[in-house]
């Protein structure tokens, strides 16, 4: 653990106060005391020249901790830095320097739960009595803030401003609540489940949020659910945003995917639709005769940077259509994926990333081409954007429309106009929620897929396989190991991700562990920060891993590494075909979109069995070169977009259902 710092600032002598601060001294905190200050220093202090001159500017902020026996100082302090440092201490123990009404009560949102007093003290803001020195450990006072803190921006809304001070707050306590024995861990979730009898239904969805993302109970789930389809007070927006967001969760932890219940989801979902698409207004279904064979419809829910997976899926459907197809393509970037619009509060937003210059352009280059794009100035979905999208379809008449992902608002009013295919970009390649003609699957079609659509009313010919396939940015420059610090003999094993902070958890840790214990290196391509508390628990972390961060050119990394590996998640689809293509074996558990596109022997069920086959790989030669030339052929054919894309809408045209 790095050192634990206390700064000091009294009126008077320290000395007078060394029995607090032996308590400190002895939990080996490094102390650094400043005495007899006077009123004039207090109109021009600086804590951060303090610490700086102090502790150089390399110093860690978490690791501060400010005490003082003048009220206004800490006061003042806690105010500004609460979020900054780790705790505020006021010494009233002995004597203490204080300014009569000074201290008014506050709202507990706006601050840290980082403040504290060592006795009683006459103040109405939000305070801890320190017992020891326990400014780094789980109470039910910090529990009770958090609670506080949620309740107050739910009940109003001048406070959710804050809510990011929430979201910080939040996350500490699952922090604790995750270092908790079982028993303690029990009596904790007890104690904020009792909060969901409160009659706010905003504060009962916050807090169930909070219980399903730490708990991961599917009860949890269902309240949130359950609260979104019974009560007519959200709106169609509020309704749409909190879906969102619990796809999203669910999408990078598995088990937050197993808490949710996607009949109810789907429900809402219809829900939500059915009122979006009364006030619409009428627009007739064009039929096929009437439609313009030559144009085509591309509709995703996000286009941002060419190296996001969907929207270079978007990019390359787009670019075969026109340059081997010979079709005139309209690309629309609904925006929809993770809004904002109708936000309410829940624990940690997310919210999809947005280029706004892309709303000023009228085509979009890739390649040698120019695709004609068009992305709304509005935050989504917006009625009145909505009709404009559904005048351009009414206008240009497409023959077929693509959807890129699924649970598109814009899109499925779309499908009232022309047929709509919407290609499943996630969850096994599996069905999407569409309200559109076809559904575009990954993957080979089970009885329960049908079975599925069946009771929506479609019939099984709505169901169309074709293989997800990729194209992938070309590689410009060469590596060599030596460039990122990688031992030229090692056996490197690779886990690459946009993602990865919220996707890689402890008991990949403890599997990346056991495999450099067989011997191998780990190397991280993407975002990613070790904490400390690992590096300290799995000491093979220390000399036998590497953060290459994000990476602009990743074929040129790959090219490093032996072996790849994809942690429990949804995705990770487009970084094991980069993987395949250069010949490096893709391993995974049997879930998920990288267990769709790997061969058969590099699927396992567990991260034991992960770690067995990585050892495997590295020890039998000829089974990995065998591995290499079947992974190096597959990724070819994932790649081959063309032929793919010319066969699926073949099976479309053609299809009875196409009208």
């Amino acid at each position: 653990m790095d050192d634990k710092i206390l700064i000091c600032f009294y009126y008077n002598s320290i000395e007078a106060h060394m029995d607090i601060l032996k308590k400190f001294e002895d939990d080996v905190f490094l102390i650094y005391g400043f005495d007899n200050i006077d009123d004039n220093t207090l109109e021009n202090f600086n804590l951060q020249n303090i610490l700086i001159n102090s502790l150089g500017k390399n110093y860690k902020k978490d690791t501060i901790n400010i005490i003082s026996n003048i009220e206004s100082l800490i006061i003042d302090l806690f105010k500004k830095y609460s979020f900054e440092y780790n705790s505020f201490i006021f010494d009233n123990s002995i004597s203490i320097k204080e300014e009569i009404n000074l201290i008014n009560e506050d709202y507990v949102c706006k601050y840290n739960f980082n403040l504290y007093s060592v006795i009683k003290w006459n103040t109405k803001i939000d305070y801890c009595i320190l017992t020891d020195t326990n400014v780094y450990k789980y109470s039910n006072y910090k529990l009770k803030n958090f609670l506080k803190s949620s309740k107050e921006i739910c009940e109003n809304n001048e406070l959710f401003k804050y809510y990011l001070n929430l979201d910080n707050k939040s996350n500490r306590i699952k922090e604790y609540i995750n270092k908790l024995n079982s028993k303690d861990r029990e009596k904790t979730e007890e104690i904020i489940e009792k909060e969901l009898k409160n009659n706010d239904i905003l504060y009962r969805i916050y807090i169930s949020s909070f219980l399903l993302y730490t708990f991961k109970k599917k009860i949890y789930g269902d309240k949130i659910l359950d609260i979104v389809l019974n009560l007519k007070a959200l709106n169609k927006n509020n309704c749409f945003f909190i879906i969102y967001q619990l796809i999203s969760r669910g999408f990078s932890d598995n088990r937050i995917s197993n808490s949710l219940d996607n009949n109810k989801i789907n429900m809402i979902y219809d829900k939500v639709f059915d009122d979006f698409e009364r006030n619409m207004g009428e627009y007739n279904y064009i039929p096929k005769n009437e439609r313009n064979e030559d144009v085509i419809f591309v509709f995703t829910s996000q286009f941002i940077a060419i190296q996001h997976g969907p929207t270079k899926t978007a990019l390359d459907r787009c670019y075969n259509l026109i340059k081997y197809m010979n079709k005139r393509v309209f690309l629309i970037n609904t925006k929809e994926l993770i809004t904002t619009k109708g936000i309410v509060l829940m624990d940690n937003i997310r919210s999809g990333s947005i280029i706004e210059e892309y709303s000023n352009i009228k085509e979009f280059r890739y390649k040698d081409l120019y695709i004609p794009y068009y992305q709304p100035i509005y935050n989504m979905p917006e009625e009145n954007e909505c009709r404009n999208i559904l005048d351009l379809v009414k206008k240009h008449k497409p023959y077929l429309m693509f959807n890129i992902g699924g649970y598109s608002i814009v899109a499925d009013l779309a499908s009232k106009i022309a047929p709509l295919a919407t290609i499943s970009t996630s969850g096994n390649y599996s069905i999407s929620k569409t309200k559109g003609q076809f559904f575009i699957m990954g993957c080979k079609p089970q009885k329960s897929d049908y079975d599925y659509i069946s009771k929506l009313g479609y019939k099984k010919q709505a169901i169309i396989e074709s293989p997800f396939t990729f194209d992938l940015k070309p590689q410009k420059d060469n590596y060599s190991r030596k460039d990122f610090g990688i031992p030229e003999n090692a056996f490197v094993v690779c886990v690459i991700g946009a993602r990865l902070q919220r996707e890689i958890d402890e008991e990949f840790i403890y599997t990346l562990d056991k495999i450099i214990a067989k011997g191998c290196f780990v190397v991280i391509i993407g975002k990613y920060e070790l904490p400390n508390e690992f590096l300290e628990k799995y000491p093979n972390m220390n000399n036998n891993f590497k953060i290459l961060g994000f990476q602009k050119d990743i074929l040129a990394c790959i090219d490093l590494v032996d072996i790849y590996i994809n942690p429990n998640r949804q995705g990770g689809g487009t970084s094991a075909v980069e993987c395949m293509y250069k010949g490096k074996p893709a391993i995974s558990l049997k879930h998920g979109d990288v267990s769709i596109l790997i061969e058969e022997e590099l699927l396992v069920r567990n991260y034991e069995e992960m770690t067995d086959l990585v050892e495997m790989c590295k020890k039998n030669p000829q089974f990995y070169i065998q591995m290499s030339n079947k992974v190096k052929l597959k990724a070819m054919d994932l790649m081959d977009t063309r032929k793919y894309l010319n066969q699926m809408y073949d099976n479309i045209v053609n299809n009875t259902l196409f009208e």
